[in-house]
Formats: structure tokens, sequence, C-alpha cells
């Protein structure tokens, strides 16, 4: 079967699995980045001072995030348990409820994570 016009022009067809591997070897979002102020002698004005960090710091800040997060939520639960037992409340949805609640007071972000990575990165450039 032949067409004509376009259609007869080959193009390679991808299917969702051959994209869905691409884009797991190529690093498709921007860098992490955060932007200091650096004093400037004889200027009221700082000078902006943009800190990027590289792929593996990002990566190691993101694992080292987790980690903590996951520590930080088996003791929202274990602490969850505890509050439900001493109020009477001892259902495994009221402990699920509180767990979470903790966890959302307690958990760092990732973002807090990177720009205290960024912070340190900025303060060795310029010794502060």
């Amino acid at each position: 079967m032949r067409f004509s016009g376009f259609m007869s022009i080959p193009f390679p067809v991808l299917s969702l699995s051959t994209i869905l591997l691409k884009s797991c070897f190529f690093r498709t979002t921007m860098p992490f980045s955060k932007t200091f102020p650096k004093p400037v002698l004889g200027s009221n004005y700082p000078s902006w001072e943009e800190v990027f960090l590289s792929e593996e710091e990002e990566k190691q800040v993101e694992q080292d995030c987790r980690r903590e997060n996951i520590r930080i939520l088996d003791e929202c639960l274990s602490d969850a348990k505890a509050i439900a037992i001493k109020h009477r409340l001892n259902t495994e949805e009221n402990q699920v409820r509180l767990a979470i609640t903790l966890f959302e007071k307690r958990a760092s972000h990732e973002i807090f994570w990177k720009e205290s990575k960024a912070k340190e990165k900025f303060d060795v450039m310029f010794k502060h």
C-alpha cells in the first residue's frame, strides 16, 4: 500500500515504552539553583550569586531527604499509636490520620534540603 503526499515520508515510530526508557537516560529537568546575596565592599547593595547543584549533588540530597522522611514517618507512626492508645482512639484509621498530621508538621521538604546544600556550596565558594 502506497501513501501519497507527506504520508509517504518514512518516519520512526516510537512506542510508549521506548519513549519512557529514553526519558530515564536523559535528564529533562533543569538543575536546581538558588541565588544568594554576596556583600560588595563600598556598596549598600549586594551582588547576587547563583549557585547550581550538580546532578550528583541533587540526587544525593534527594536520597538523604527520602531516608530522613522515612525515619520521621516511622517515628510519627509510633507516636500516633501511643497517642491513640492514650486517648482511646485506638483504631488503625485514627492512627494513620494522626501519623499523617504529625508527618506533615515534622517532615522537611526536598526543596529545603536542596536550598541548604546550595547555601553550603555558596559559603564554601565565597568563604562566608
